[in-house]
C-alpha cells in the first residue's frame, strides 16, 4: 500500500499545482471555474496527445487489455462522506466532510491492445499476461479498501437512522413514566417501546456490521503476500533471504556466547542493548537464542522454499480452458471464472457453486469466481464433472 500512498500524494500535489496555475494566469481565465479533474484531464490529454482515456474494466468491456507495464493517469473518485461528530450540524457542513477521496485509473487508447479470444489465447495469453497474476494488484488493493470503507459508511449512517427513528418512538413519552396498566395508553406505551427496542436493535447489528467492514478496510493489503500479486515471487524470495540470514546470525550468536566472544557478537551486527538481552537467561535459565526459535525460524524457512516452488510451478502451467453452450470456465487476472452464457444459473448450479466448491459472484466481472491456487484449479476440473452431470444448468422457462 506504500505505493497507492504515494501515488496519492503525488495526486495531491499535482492538483493543488494545477489549481494554483489557472488562478494565477491571466491567459488562462477560461479555465477558472473548471473542476480538479476536469483540470487533470486537460493536462493528461496535453502531455499525451490522448483523445480517450478509460478505467481499465471499460476498456476491458470493449474488447481490449491495457499492455502490461503501463502506468495509469490518476484522477479523483467519488468521495466518500464522514459521519459528522457535531450533533447539530448543518447539511452543507455534513456535505463538506469526507473520510476519503479515493483514486480512479484511467488509461489512454496508446496503452491499450486488442483482447485475444480466451481459445486463442496460450500461457498468460497472446499479449504476455500471466492469467494467474493480478494485473493493475495494488491499484485493485486499493480500490477494494475504498469499497469497504464506502459500504462501511453506509452501514454506520443507517445505523444513525435507526437510532434516531427508535428515539423518535417514545419521545413524547416523559422519562420514567411508567406503563398505565388499564388505562387507554397502556397499548400506545407498550407498541412505542417494542417499536424504540426493535428499531434500538437494529441499529447496534447495523454498528457492528459497520465496525466489521472497518477492520477488513483496515486489513487489505496486511495479510502477507498474497500469491496473484505479479512480485509475489520476487517478495518470497526476498523474505527467505531474510530468515536464512536470521538463521545464520542466531547460530553464529549462540556460538559466540558459548565462546564469551562479545566481539563476534558485535560483527554479526549486534547492538550493547541486543548483547546485553540475549545474555540474559530465559525461564529455563538459558542464554541467547532458544534452539525452539531456530526450529520455528527454520520450519518457515521450509514452508517459503515450498511456497515459491509451488507459485513457479503454477504460473508456469497452461491455464485452464473449458467451453461449451452453456458456461465456459477460464482462468485470468489471477482467478478461476465460470461465466455462465444465458445469465443466472438455476438454484441447484449455484448451491453446488457457492456451498461445494466456495465459489463467488461478481458482479465487477459478471462471473463466479475463485483466487487461482493449484487447489482451486483442481478443484475447476471437479466442477465441470459435476456441472456436466446435471440435468439442466438454467431454470426451466
Amino acid at each position: 500500500m506504500k505505493k497507492v500512498n504515494l501515488e496519492r500524494q503525488k495526486l495531491i500535489a499535482l492538483s493543488q499545482a494545477l489549481k494554483d496555475e489557472v488562478e494565477n494566469n491571466p491567459e488562462l481565465i477560461d479555465l477558472v471555474g473548471l473542476g480538479v479533474n476536469e483540470l487533470l484531464m486537460l493536462r493528461y490529454k496535453k502531455d499525451t496527445s490522448a483523445k480517450h482515456f478509460k478505467t481499465f474494466n471499460e476498456w476491458k468491456s470493449e474488447g481490449f487489455i491495457v499492455n502490461k507495464g503501463e502506468s495509469a493517469y490518476r484522477v479523483w473518485g467519488k468521495p466518500l462522506k464522514a459521519k459528522s461528530k457535531k450533533e447539530d450540524a448543518q447539511p452543507e457542513e455534513e456535505q463538506a466532510q469526507y473520510k476519503l477521496w479515493p483514486m480512479c485509473c484511467l488509461f489512454n487508447e496508446t496503452q491499450i491492445s486488442k483482447l485475444p479470444d480466451q481459445s486463442e489465447s496460450s500461457i498468460g495469453g497472446t499479449d504476455g499476461l500471466n492469467p494467474f497474476v493480478c494485473e493493475n494488484y495494488e491499484d485493485k488493493q486499493a480500490a477494494r479498501k475504498d469499497r469497504l470503507i464506502e459500504r462501511a459508511e453506509k452501514k454506520a449512517a443507517q445505523s444513525d437512522e435507526l437510532w434516531q427513528k427508535g428515539r423518535s418512538y417514545v419521545e413524547d413519552i416523559p422519562f420514567g413514566q411508567p406503563i398505565l396498566v388499564g388505562h387507554h395508553s397502556e397499548r400506545h406505551h407498550r407498541k412505542a417501546i417494542e417499536r424504540s427496542q426493535a428499531a434500538a436493535s437494529k441499529s447496534v447489528a447495523l454498528s457492528n456490521e459497520a465496525d466489521k467492514l472497518e477492520r477488513r478496510a483496515a486489513s487489505v493489503g496486511r495479510h502477507g503476500i498474497q500469491s496473484d500479486d505479479p512480485k509475489a515471487i520476487e517478495k518470497l524470495k526476498g523474505k527467505l533471504k531474510a530468515l536464512e540470514k536470521s538463521q545464520e546470525t542466531m547460530k553464529q550468536a549462540n556460538k559466540a556466547l558459548r565462546n564469551g566472544d562479545d566481539e563476534a557478537l558485535q560483527n554479526l551486527g549486534l547492538n550493547a542493548a541486543q548483547i546485553q538481552e540475549i545474555k540474559k537467561p530465559d525461564f529455563a535459565g538459558r542464554v541467547g537464542f532458544a534452539p525452539y526459535v531456530l526450529s520455528n525460524n527454520n520450519a518457515e524457512i521450509r514452508r517459503t522454499q515450498k511456497r515459491i516452488a509451488e507459485l513457479e510451478a503454477l504460473r508456469g502451467k497452461a491455464p485452464l480452458s473449458y467451453t461449451c453452450n452453456d458456461y465456459k470456465i477460464y482462468i485470468d487476472d489471477g482467478r478461476v471464472h465460470i461465466h455462465f452464457e444465458e445469465g443466472k444459473p438455476s438454484a441447484a448450479v449455484r448451491q453446488l457453486l457457492s456451498k461445494t466448491y466456495s465459489f463467488k459472484f461478481s458482479r465487477y466481472s459478471g462471473t463466479w469466481v475463485r483466487k487461482a491456487t493449484a487447489n482451486s484449479v483442481a478443484i475447476a476440473s471437479r466442477v465441470i464433472n459435476a456441472l456436466q452431470s446435471m440435468a439442466a444448468i438454467y431454470e426451466p422457462a
